[in-house]
């Protein structure tokens, strides 16, 4: 298989952002559990803010839509108290290191002539993403080779399409609708693969017909779960039941042989 394009999750599949998911689900617990004077378990309080943290990565700012969580769950806590507790824990803004061998690949890729497009759930618009993406690979390629670079980010990365821009998050059937329109893709579905370390989002890539690529699930709690759904897929696409493919690999750097299989 020749693939033609890339469209890619970027937390934990670029960079890793658990730890500082973890934290703030940490503080948001504790602060609920203070000010509501009841003991609920940290994925308890992670579902109740899932409506609010897609509210914050489409219409609405992080500390409006923290704000509002607290407000209706009536919480007499502010954000100001929840950007505290993360400063005490030493989680800070500061932009992540992307994993080993990532702008590696990225030069890969562009080398291949691969459009590589970023699909991300992200409280940040297309324009600001490619500054903070700019800096983050400038940052990694100064590690690697101890230099400062001048470069185009249209040569590692095609577009970057949020959730901020379009209205909508992953893994609903608008975001990927919307996202493959603007991507503009000239070539079969099948043929563009679709990396993320999130099964729902696997799922709808491979309904929409593309190409899916599980990376870095191990630690998701439906690990056994992705296992399966990658392994019987690629039985029927042997079988001739399914057009796309499905693939795991353990990091994005393992996407060249994908590429060169």
């Amino acid at each position: 298989m020749v693939y033609k394009a890339i469209l890619s999750d970027a937390g934990d599949v670029l960079f890793d952002c658990r730890k500082n998911l973890s934290a703030k689900t940490e503080v948001l617990t504790k602060l609920y559990n203070i000010h509501c004077n009841q003991i609920l378990s940290e994925n308890t309080v992670h579902s109740k803010f899932q409506p609010y943290k897609r509210l914050s990565q489409t219409v609405m700012s992080e500390e409006d839509a923290i704000n509002l969580f607290f407000k209706n769950n009536r919480l007499n806590a502010s954000y100001n108290e929840y950007v505290e507790m993360l400063r005490l824990k030493k989680i800070t803004n500061e932009l992540p290191s992307l994993f080993p061998g990532v702008t590696k690949t990225l030069k890969f890729l562009n080398t291949q002539k691969i459009p590589f497009f970023i699909l991300t759930n992200n409280p940040y618009s297309e324009k600001e993403l490619k500054k903070m993406t700019k800096k983050m690979i400038e940052n990694q390629l100064k590690e690697e080779e101890n230099k400062k670079y001048f470069f185009r980010l249209s040569k590692y990365v095609t577009k970057q399409i949020s959730s901020r821009d379009l209205g909508v998050c992953k893994p609903h059937i608008y975001f990927f609708k919307k996202a493959l329109k603007q991507a503009n893709l000239k070539t079969e579905l099948s043929n563009c693969l679709f990396v993320s370390h999130k099964k729902s989002e696997l799922l709808e890539a491979e309904k929409q017909g593309l190409s899916i690529v599980a990376v870095n699930y191990k630690e998701e709690p439906d690990a056994s779960s992705i296992d399966d759904f990658i392994t019987n897929h690629q039985k029927k696409y042997y079988l001739g039941e399914k057009n796309n493919q499905a693939y795991k690999i353990e990091k994005f750097s393992e996407i060249t042989k994908i590429i060169n299989s």
